[in-house]
């Protein structure tokens, strides 16, 4: 299976090539006194840079890194498990090289991680079903811990969830959104979450 998704994302970055000449000038490298493959590198188009390298282990991929738009800098990063199952995928939201942003799935929901401040601390977390959006958490103050929390249904706010201390990972407020802007807002027991009487 991960032979197929490795073949699959080197014949798109193939196609997405319009200049590529084929075949791609390919290289490996081994294992100091082994015979073991460690690394394979694809230039696709022959510009002398790297368009994909792919990081091997016992004969498997375990991680792919991808220039996607040809501009010399790594913007793509796949990370594969022990039996070759895609874990992850990396991306690079300014284009520059730097990791910041992260996709897997997760039964039928899709996690999104992202490094709002671009040094690959993960401090906000969206989630999607069926490529919508339907919760964000965000550690505002980069302590760790969540301190707001956003519901979505079709695509409008219905809930946002505050944690108005920013120190519990729980929270403390509650705004529910209804129909015509209306709002309701609930304090919350800083101990069980649940709204006070």
């Amino acid at each position: 299976m991960f032979q197929v998704r490795v073949f699959a994302v080197l014949l798109l970055m193939v196609l997405a090539c319009s200049a590529c000449t084929f075949p791609p000038q390919t290289s490996g490298v081994y294992a100091p006194g082994s015979r073991a493959l460690v690394r394979v590198d694809y230039d696709f188009d022959r510009d002398g840079r790297i368009d994909v390298r792919t990081y091997m282990r016992e004969g498997r991929p375990v991680r792919l890194e991808g220039d996607s738009n040809g501009d010399g800098l790594i913007d793509r990063w796949e990370y594969y498990g022990a039996s070759g199952e895609l874990l992850r995928i990396g991306g690079s939201s300014g284009g520059n090289g730097l990791e910041d942003t992260w996709v897997r799935t997760a039964g039928d929901e899709r996690h999104v991680e992202i490094s709002t401040r671009r040094d690959r601390i993960v401090d906000r977390l969206e989630v999607y079903r069926a490529d919508r959006l339907v919760r964000i958490e965000s550690d505002t103050n980069r302590d760790g811990l969540p301190d707001m929390w956003e519901a979505f249904t079709d695509g409008s706010l219905t809930e946002l969830l505050l944690d108005d201390d920013k120190r519990y990972g729980r929270p403390t407020r509650r705004l529910v959104y209804g129909p015509g802007g209306t709002a309701r807002v609930e304090i919350l027991d800083k101990e069980d979450g649940h709204a006070s009487r």
